[in-house]
Formats: structure tokens, C-alpha cells, sequence
């Protein structure tokens, strides 16, 4: 992930994708999302970030929330 190797994830099937604030390497930028939790809490978010990927060998750009 952005040149670091890391081991996470990734649901494809879930209509956003969440990823840490303390993941090295980040480059945030402002998001309108505003998602909220399953008991209709809203959730805080920093921003989004888009995230170079290698997935079963297939070269990927996926887009973080933050």
C-alpha cells in the first residue's frame, strides 16, 4: 500500500472503506461523505485518501475514508 507493505482487508461488497489516521503514507483530502454507524451515530471523518493497492497481483487505486 503506497510502497509499504501492509496486510488488511478490503470489503469489497461495503459501500465505503474505512482505513486508520495513523496508516504511513497518506495523503488526505477534503470529504463530503458523512457516514453514520448502524445505530444511526454519525461517524467522524478526517478525510479520504486515495490508496495505491495490489490485490491478487492487480495494480489498484482504492479511496479511504479517513
Amino acid at each position: 500500500m503506497n510502497k509499504e507493505k501492509s496486510i488488511f482487508l478490503v470489503d469489497t461488497g461495503a459501500e465505503v472503506s474505512l482505513i486508520s489516521s495513523s496508516t504511513p503514507g497518506l495523503v488526505l483530502k477534503d470529504s463530503q461523505v458523512s457516514p453514520v454507524s448502524i445505530t444511526c451515530q454519525p461517524i467522524t471523518v478526517r478525510g479520504e485518501a486515495e490508496v495505491a493497492l495490489e490485490l491478487g497481483g492487480v495494480l489498484t487505486q482504492w479511496k479511504f475514508l479517513v
